[in-house]
């Protein structure tokens, strides 16, 4: 059998490949990705995020930090250094 789909998992740590990203809020409170996208639509979810004021995306398995990637329809972790250099990150 052949995969037709590929399965969008945002919530995918690019470093370490676990399902454990987190919503870092100003405050330090952790909102956990997985389980917002998987209850909420993409619209409720960015409402969501908006009124919590996140800041960054943090991995509970490999503590690494991102910042947030918004050019896609789901926030991800930004890792390309071209563009971090750009942000000044």
């Amino acid at each position: 059998m052949v995969n037709m789909v590929k399965l969008l998992r945002p919530y995918r740590c690019t470093n370490c490949s676990q399902d454990m990203l987190f919503f870092v809020t100003k405050r330090g409170t952790l909102i956990n990705y997985r389980e917002l996208a998987e209850k909420r639509t993409l619209n409720e979810l960015k409402e969501c995020l908006y009124k919590s004021n996140i800041v960054a995306m943090k991995c509970m398995v490999c503590s690494k930090t991102y910042t947030i990637d918004w050019r896609d329809k789901w926030p991800k972790p930004l890792v390309d250094e071209g563009e971090l250099s750009r942000f000044g990150v």
